[in-house]
């Protein structure tokens, strides 16, 4: 859909689990209290699927997805770096720094 740059995905085997953005999916693991294996992302740049816990996140930026605020993935700090200073983005986070305190704050 319009929002595919947005798109996330947790593979556990038996089905997958897609969700509009990666706030959405950070609730879902959250809410689950498990440590999901096979999380995906897409690079908002390449379009490309990334494995979630080497993606680089952009905390705070002007850019939106459908659920409003996001946390914008990218495979790159490089990419997530630009990203942040041409859309205001307040900080870059790794997987393992999303909490479920900075969700809620987004």
């Amino acid at each position: 859909g319009k929002y595919a740059q947005c798109a996330t995905v947790i593979e556990d085997g038996t089905s997958n689990v897609y969700f509009d953005g990666v706030k959405d999916m950070m609730k879902y693991i959250f809410e689950q209290k498990t440590a999901f294996e096979k999380v995906y992302v897409t690079d908002y740049y390449k379009l490309n699927k990334v494995e979630a816990k080497r993606a680089f996140y952009v905390v705070g930026s002007k850019v939106y997805g459908p659920m409003g605020v996001e946390l914008i993935p990218f495979s790159s700090d490089k990419d997530a770096y630009t990203f942040a200073k041409d859309h205001n983005g307040k900080k870059v986070v790794r997987f393992e720094e999303i909490t479920e305190g900075l969700i809620k704050s987004l």
